[in-house]
């Protein structure tokens, strides 16, 4: 807290004042960085045609966005203030980013219900921490090319209703 202030040249009681505590203070640095994360991934996804397109190119535009992230900063250097916050404390953050991928996903179109975009939204949360946590994997995370076949393979079961829709709506409006 004391850094914080020096490093916004105020007292330290107007820094306890804004966030309540230290805990705080990290929750609001971690919301913030995620808001701008889910930013990207908002703008890389927009940017293709096809639904199916815009949410792999917005999961490599997030697994970039943890290289050298403050999150991966604070893993290697503070791991017992930051790892609650992504496991036991995470609730916040999967609150927050549900919301946002799942309002992102409506107004994109997809033709399904809300709770449906909430729990696809959560999901996509849920995996999320766990490349945060966890790096080692088989998921060929340093070839994008790679990793696009992957996720593909991996998630058009899961991501069909949407591509169904999709289609359908287009026939509508087409045909």
């Amino acid at each position: 807290m004391e850094d914080v202030a020096d490093g916004a040249n105020v007292g330290r009681t107007t820094v306890y004042r804004l966030f309540g505590s230290r805990e705080g203070l990290v929750h609001s640095v971690l919301a913030r960085e995620l808001r701008e994360t889910i930013a990207s991934i908002h703008g890389a996804s927009i940017a293709k045609r096809r639904m199916e397109d815009g949410i792999i190119e917005g999961a490599l535009v997030g697994l970039a966005a943890l290289r050298g992230s403050l999150v991966e900063k604070l893993l290697r250097e503070d791991p017992t203030t930051i790892l609650p916050f992504l496991t036991t404390e995470a609730g916040p953050l999967v609150a927050l980013t549900r919301q946002l991928l799942s309002t992102q996903l409506l107004a994109a179109g997809a033709k399904i219900e809300p709770e449906f975009a909430a729990e696809l939204a959560e999901v996509a949360a849920r995996l999320g921490l766990s490349f945060i946590l966890t790096r080692g994997t088989t998921f060929p995370v340093e070839d994008d090319d790679a990793l696009r076949t992957s996720l593909r393979r991996l998630l058009r079961p899961v991501l069909a209703p949407l591509f169904q829709s999709q289609a359908r709506a287009r026939r509508v409006t087409t045909g």
